[in-house]
């Protein structure tokens, strides 16, 4: 089941044209920025989009503009981990041979991940109560679960991307916030 819905809801996010891609992703930011938890984050770990997703440039130079500490994730495919990377300029980021953005060779400097208190998260798939669906590589579940100290997950979504439930796993770990280009849920209530 979980196979399918990530098939049929990642071909629907794909088929978007960039017009409506970055509509959506600006009503979804505005959204984003008039939340307390981003209004009083420090250290946010932000992902960077691919695959029309919710496009997060203009999150990073608004933290940045705000004097947050913003970090991005750098896939270590071997162990399946994310690593923390801080960046302080979108000059920092290019795009690689396969068209995904990361953080320049020059300006890696891995930091301790404990510092981090709020995540802006992606996935294909969510339901009300905060359950996530990725990619199926665990990657931000085992990022999660190996913090110290529980720190707020906020995902961005588009509204298609909500589902009325989504299977969760001992492992998974659930958002505390949704937001799309309508509203926005609090998974916690």
């Amino acid at each position: 089941m979980k196979t399918e819905k990530r098939k049929m809801i990642a071909g629907q996010r794909l088929s978007m044209d960039s017009e409506r891609v970055m509509h959506s992703s600006r009503l979804i930011s505005e959204k984003l920025f008039c939340l307390h938890e981003y209004k009083t984050a420090e250290n946010m770990f932000i992902y960077l989009d691919f695959r029309n997703e919710v496009i997060t440039s203009n999150i990073i130079v608004d933290a940045l503009s705000r004097g947050k500490r913003v970090f991005v994730p750098a896939c270590i495919i071997e162990t399946k981990q994310l690593a923390t990377i801080e960046i302080t300029s979108l000059d920092h980021l290019e795009r690689n041979f396969y068209g995904i953005l990361e953080v320049k060779q020059e300006h890696i400097k891995l930091v301790d991940r404990s510092i981090i208190d709020t995540a802006i998260v992606p996935g294909v798939a969510f339901d009300r109560k905060g359950n996530r669906l990725g990619f199926g590589a665990g990657y931000y579940d085992r990022y999660f679960s190996s913090l110290a100290k529980p720190i707020k997950k906020i995902a961005l979504a588009y509204s298609f991307q909500l589902v009325d439930s989504i299977p969760s796993e001992l492992h998974d770990v659930p958002m505390d916030i949704i937001v799309t280009e309508n509203e926005v849920i609090s998974c916690k209530e």
